[in-house]
């Protein structure tokens, strides 16, 4: 049986604030290493332009609803995206969606993409 975990990058490569590209299967994803030795998968394609671009956009915090959520900025647009779920902050825009990742030996492994439906 094979497995649908890929491994991308050493927990160690990851500066926190910044993401890396990777294809996971035949999806390009951003993987962001957070404060706290969290870690995020989201999308790695602007929804807007198309363009693999994510991984180096700029990451920040919000308060939404009383709680800090994390979020990268589109380095095309600067539209925000949150790191927890790839959903857009501006309502009724497309989103980027997840993936679910582990952690096993220090190496972000990640499993493909997850999308909501349209």
């Amino acid at each position: 049986m094979r497995s649908r975990w890929v491994r991308v990058i050493p927990t160690d490569s990851l500066v926190v604030g910044h993401g890396v590209g990777a294809l996971v299967g035949d999806e390009c994803v951003a993987v962001f290493r957070l404060p706290n030795d969290k870690y995020a998968v989201i999308g790695g394609v602007d929804p807007h332009s198309g363009a693999n671009v994510m991984a180096h956009g700029l990451t920040g915090s919000v308060e939404i609803n009383g709680e800090q959520v994390a979020f990268v900025a589109s380095p095309l647009d600067k539209r925000r995206y949150r790191l927890d779920t790839g959903d857009a902050l501006e309502e009724g825009q497309p989103g980027l969606g997840c993936s679910p990742y582990r952690i096993i030996d220090d190496i972000v492994e990640v499993a493909p993409l997850i999308r909501e439906p349209v």
